[in-house]
């Protein structure tokens, strides 16, 4: 990462009727990913259950990231990158088939193994020899044997 010079800052502070301080907003650097399926920049939502951004509808997370022009990374991983929500709800990840070696959307699944994964295709199951695939089956197994230990 590159070095430069920026410092997490106070940006406003509120203050009660009395004089006491009651709470501040700030400004700080987050880490945005790009998809890799649409290449637009994704931030990782925060928890629901712990959340450091306001309810304001103003302020909010989604508010803030929508004016900023960023979307929510999902959990789901085109090789081995993450991709937004976005792209996820609109069925747009896809894998390699170790088998065939040619790209599916991801409904085309057929068998999953190992981590990273190393996908085999519904087409191949349907339409390749049985001795082919199955041999496929075991090169990834035993591949892939120690990889959850």
């Amino acid at each position: 990462m590159e070095n430069f010079n920026f410092k997490p800052k106070i940006i406003k502070e509120f203050t009660n009727n009395d004089g006491t301080k009651s709470k501040k907003y700030g400004v700080m650097l987050v880490e945005l990913t790009p998809c890799k399926i649409c290449d637009k920049d994704m931030i990782i939502a925060p928890n629901e259950n712990r959340n450091s951004f306001v309810c304001f509808s103003e302020f909010n997370f989604n508010a803030q990231i929508n004016k900023a022009g960023w979307v929510k990374q999902s959990y789901v991983l085109v090789d081995d990158k993450p991709i937004c929500e976005e792209c996820q709800k609109n069925n747009l990840a896809d894998f390699l088939c170790a088998l065939c070696n040619e790209r599916k959307l991801i409904n085309k699944i057929q068998d999953r193994y190992g981590d990273p994964a190393e996908f085999l295709c519904k087409d191949c199951y349907e339409n390749k020899s049985a001795k082919m695939y199955e041999d496929k089956v075991e090169e990834l197994s035993k591949r892939h044997r120690w990889d959850f230990e």
